[in-house]
């Protein structure tokens, strides 16, 4: 895996626990739940720009060639972008627009899940990338396989070595 890929794993987690962080406002407070997301909506506008070529190229074929996968998440994308951007506008304005920051934030985590589903296969894919996964030996033949007289603690006459 390059560092690439490693970066946008390690964002990607950063905004999903900003997010998820500031959606229980019990657990953080007026306070921390600002800075919060500012931090995440700062981060979520460096994600964008770093996969700003994708969004062009994608934006040029959208009704031409290209696929229809690349057009669903072109969209869920699209929709996630438009909630952050209500959600901070909302939020600067909360005293008025309580309920629909809240209705707002709801979508955004319901298009969120659905992002991640849709590419849960990536995610544990880097993630086994980056912590590693466990060491697995090469398939042995059943033939070489040890047994309790072919493992060197016995010999073929049943008497310990």
């Amino acid at each position: 895996m390059n560092t690439k890929q490693k970066t946008n794993w390690w964002i990607d987690l950063i905004l999903f626990a900003g997010f998820i962080t500031t959606y229980f406002f019990d657990l953080t407070g007026v306070a921390v739940h600002q800075w919060i997301g500012i931090f995440s909506a700062t981060l979520a506008a460096y994600h964008l720009f770093i996969h700003w070529d994708w969004v062009g190229e994608v934006s040029q074929r959208f009704f031409a060639k290209t696929s229809n996968q690349a057009r669903f998440y072109y969209v869920l994308d699209g929709l996630l972008l438009l909630g952050i951007v209500l959600i901070g506008i909302t939020g600067l304005a909360i005293s008025t627009w309580l309920n629909i920051h809240i209705t707002i934030s709801i979508a955004v985590l319901v298009i969120l899940v659905v992002k991640l589903a849709f590419h849960w296969r990536w995610i544990v894919h880097a993630a086994r990338k980056i912590w590693g996964e466990p060491v697995r030996l090469p398939a042995q033949n059943a033939a070489a396989r040890p047994t309790k007289f072919s493992s060197g603690l016995w010999d073929g006459a049943n008497s310990c070595k």
